[in-house]
């Protein structure tokens, strides 16, 4: 059994030179508590907005992963 939540969330940084407001849903999963593998943490990015501007659909992938990794590290505290 696969047990998750995910809740949107806000965070701002500078990015680039550019100061960005991210809307994100984290989840945190328990995936194969029963064999040991162990919990999975992930963001997916909703909105990514520079001076209130919805520039989401922009975005080469490869910044949207960079960004999402920067907000995980920051939700999770370790930035």
């Amino acid at each position: 059994m696969i047990q998750y939540t995910t809740k949107l969330y806000i965070i701002e940084f500078n990015y680039k030179g550019k100061d960005i407001t991210v809307e994100y849903n984290f989840t945190k999963a328990e995936l194969g508590y029963l064999n040991g593998t162990g919990t999975f943490d992930g963001v997916e990015i909703e909105k990514v907005l520079v001076d209130n501007t919805d520039v989401t659909r922009l975005l080469h992938y490869d910044f949207i992963r960079e960004i999402e990794n920067i907000t995980k590290d920051k939700h999770l505290g370790n930035l």
